[in-house]
This record gives C-alpha cells, sequence and structure tokens, in this order.
C-alpha cells in the first residue's frame, strides 16, 4: 500500500512540467490491480477546504492571461467518466487535452493530477474514442462519432497552438501585433468511413468515390447544394441523404 502511494506522490501535477507521466506510457491494464484499493475519483466530500485544493490543482494548468482559448474541450474542467483496458469505466473531475491529446483527472484520495490517454472518454456529456487500435492511420487524436449508418463519420477535434509574440521589427526592436502572446484555435477534421476503408474528407474526388454506384448522384446533389466539405453540418446533410439515394 505504500509503494502504492508513494508513485501516486511521483505523478502528481508536479510531473507535469517534467514531460510524460507513468501512465502515459503504461498500459491502463495497471489499474486493474490496484483501482479498488489506491484510487479514489468519486468519493470527493464539498468542504471548501477540498474544494479550495481542487481549484489550486486546476489553476496550475492555467496558461494565463497572455495565451488566448484554451487546449480543453469546453474550455475547462468537468464531471465525466472514462474506460480502463479491461472495460471497466470510473468516474471524475477532469479535462480533455485536444492540444497533447490526453485526460488529466484529479485524484482525490491524493490530491493529484493523473495524465492519461484512455481509448474511450466521456466528457461534459459529448463521447470520444480513440481510434489508432482500431482504424490504421487516424494518429494520436480523440475522435466524436456524429454519424452512425451504413457508413461512420467522426469528427476530429483538435486545439492548435499559434504563437503571436514576435509579429514583426521596426528596425529596432520587435513589435507585437496584439495584446496576447498566442492562442489556441479550434480545428476539425472529419473522417467517413466504411468496413473497408477510411478517409480523411477534403478531397471531392476520394469522397465520392466511397459511395460507390451512387458517385455521380452524390456529385450532382453537393454541387446542387453547395456543400462545403469543412463544415459539420454540410458533411452530415450530404453523408445522411446518400443513404437514401
Amino acid at each position: 500500500m505504500k509503494k502504492l502511494f508513494t508513485l501516486l506522490s511521483l505523478i502528481s501535477i508536479s510531473s507535469f512540467g517534467q514531460g510524460e507521466s507513468y501512465f502515459v506510457k503504461k498500459d491502463l491494464s495497471f489499474f486493474q490491480e490496484v483501482e479498488d484499493i489506491a484510487f479514489n475519483f468519486t468519493s470527493i466530500d464539498n468542504t471548501s477546504e477540498t474544494e479550495e485544493s481542487i481549484e489550486r490543482l486546476k489553476k496550475q494548468f492555467d496558461e494565463g492571461s497572455k495565451i488566448a482559448g484554451s487546449p480543453f474541450y469546453g474550455g475547462g474542467w468537468f464531471d465525466g467518466e472514462f474506460r480502463l483496458s479491461g472495460g471497466k469505466n470510473m468516474k471524475g473531475h477532469m479535462a480533455l487535452d485536444l492540444h497533447r491529446n490526453q485526460l488529466y483527472v484529479i485524484e482525490s484520495s491524493s490530491m493529484s493530477v493523473l495524465t492519461l490517454k484512455p481509448n474511450w472518454v466521456k466528457i461534459n456529456g459529448t463521447e470520444f474514442t480513440r481510434l489508432d487500435h482500431q482504424i490504421k492511420g487516424t494518429g494520436d487524436y480523440y475522435y466524436e462519432l456524429i454519424y452512425n449508418g451504413s457508413k461512420k463519420v467522426y469528427q476530429r477535434h483538435q486545439r492548435e497552438f499559434k504563437n503571436s509574440r514576435l509579429a514583426f521589427t521596426n528596425g529596432y526592436e520587435i513589435i507585437p501585433q496584439n495584446r496576447y502572446d498566442g492562442g489556441y484555435m479550434e480545428k476539425s477534421v472529419f473522417l467517413l468511413s466504411n468496413e473497408y476503408r477510411v478517409l480523411v474528407i477534403g478531397d471531392r474526388d476520394k469522397f465520392y468515390r466511397m459511395f460507390g454506384r451512387k458517385a455521380p448522384k452524390v456529385k450532382k446533389y453537393m454541387i446542387e447544394n453547395s456543400f462545403d466539405l469543412s463544415l459539420k453540418n454540410d458533411v452530415l446533410a450530404l453523408v445522411s441523404s446518400a443513404e437514401s439515394m
């Protein structure tokens, strides 16, 4: 038991600045033997002292007023669930980092933050899945299933960091262009999959070919309605209409 809690202290939030924690590199099956005796994600009392401790943990992830936006889904911390490799779901207070593609979960017994990469996460009511263990070429990202028919459409939520600290020089000094040193920009990539292949939606001709004999009809329908394959609502409307053609 002492060894387990010593390990917890080693993977506290202080390890965030030193690189990936133990749990990023190791399979989550480690939890199978110790989850019932060492980890406590749900039994958080509502005392002001506990709440203040949790807020202090979360503030260590705050990048300051000079950075616009947030790397976290929904812009902050939420109650949610994640799934262990053995199939058991664990509940907790968490933040999904879509820039580094990892999950931070508050472990309340030791008042530390664990850094995880589970294959399934449900946070603020939205489910995310890592597909790299199912579909080759999907990369180190979390995806949301947004259409589930004979074909599936996944949305990859990303946060890209743009550094704007050094904008231009007047010959003597570098002048910042705005009041932010940088910021996180939202970016979405959509995947279309069937039982045979997966396609990153972008190239129109490749998109049409995913529908086989329906391709000419899909192409005509897309042109007539001026659909944009970079927009979520247009992608969903086109794919759902193609299903009934």
